[in-house]
C-alpha cells in the first residue's frame, strides 16, 4: 500500500515499542496489546504530526514517570482485521509463557536472585516497565515465600514507596523489585545493607547507571565490607 512516509515511520515505531513490550517480559507484551485491542478504532494524526524525526520510544533519560510501556504509540497505528487477529494470536501465546516454568527469562533471573541469597545478598532487581516488575514480584513471591519480597514503582506515591522499603528493614532476608523511580527520592544505604544489584527484565539499562555508581561510591566510604555486586544484563 501507498502510505504516508510518516505513517510509515509510525508503523516502525509501534513494531519497535512491541518489541520493546515482549522482551521485556510477557507481561508487558500482553499489556501492550490487549490495552490496543481494547481500544479498537485507532486515533488518527494529522499527517504533518507524523513527519517528526523524533523517536517516540527511545529512552533519551530515566524519568522515573517512564516507567509505563508505551502504549500510546500502538494506538495511534491503523490496525488491519488481519494484524488484530495475529496480535490476538500473540497475546495468548504470550500469556502460556507466564511463571518460571515457561518464562526462561525469568528462570534464570529466579536462578540469579536465589543464587545471592544464598551469598548472603539482598537482591534488589531495576525492571525497565512496571508491568514487568509486578509480573517478576508474583513469581518470586510465589516462589521465595520465606523472604521479604517487596516491588517499588511509579505507580504509588512516594509515602508508599518509603514504607514498603522501612517494612523490608526488620527482615533479615529481603529482595526489592524496582523501576527507576527508586534511584530518586529514596536513601537505601540505611534500609538495604550488603545488596547486590540487578539490571534486567529490559531492552536497555533499567536505571539510572550514573546515579548507582555514585550510590555505591557513597555507601563504600561509610562501611567497610561490600555494598553492591553488578551483575550483567540479561537480554
Amino acid at each position: 500500500t501507498d502510505l504516508h512516509e510518516g505513517r510509515k515511520r509510525l508503523r516502525y515505531w509501534t513494531a519497535l515499542a512491541l518489541l520493546r513490550g515482549v522482551m521485556s517480559s510477557p507481561a508487558a507484551g500482553v499489556e501492550m496489546i490487549k490495552n490496543r485491542i481494547k481500544k479498537g478504532a485507532f486515533e488518527a494524526e494529522p499527517e504533518e504530526d507524523l513527519d517528526s524525526d523524533a523517536n517516540p520510544v527511545l529512552d533519551d533519560d530515566y524519568d522515573s514517570a517512564r516507567d509505563f510501556a508505551p502504549t500510546s504509540i500502538i494506538s495511534k497505528t491503523d490496525w488491519t482485521d488481519s494484524e488484530n487477529n495475529k496480535l490476538n494470536h500473540l497475546a495468548a501465546q504470550l500469556e502460556d509463557l507466564h511463571g518460571i516454568k515457561h518464562d526462561l527469562k525469568a528462570a534464570q533471573t529466579f536462578e540469579i536472585i536465589t543464587k545471592w541469597l544464598k551469598e548472603g545478598y539482598n537482591p534488589l532487581v531495576f525492571c525497565r516497565f512496571i508491568k514487568t516488575a509486578n509480573y517478576l514480584g508474583e513469581i518470586l513471591k510465589e516462589s521465595l515465600k520465606k523472604i521479604n519480597v517487596q516491588v517499588v514503582t511509579s505507580e504509588d506515591p512516594d509515602e508508599i514507596r518509603k514504607s514498603r522499603i522501612d517494612e523490608m528493614l526488620s527482615s533479615p532476608r529481603k529482595v526489592l523489585i524496582a523501576t527507576d523511580c527508586l534511584s530518586e527520592g529514596i536513601n537505601l544505604q540505611d534500609q538495604l545493607q550488603r545488596f547486590c544489584i540487578m539490571t534486567c527484565r529490559g531492552t536497555q539499562t533499567a536505571w539510572n547507571s550514573v546515579k548507582a555508581g555514585s550510590t555505591a561510591t557513597d555507601s563504600r566510604r561509610k562501611r567497610s565490607r561490600p555494598i553492591f555486586c553488578m551483575a550483567p544484563t540479561i537480554p
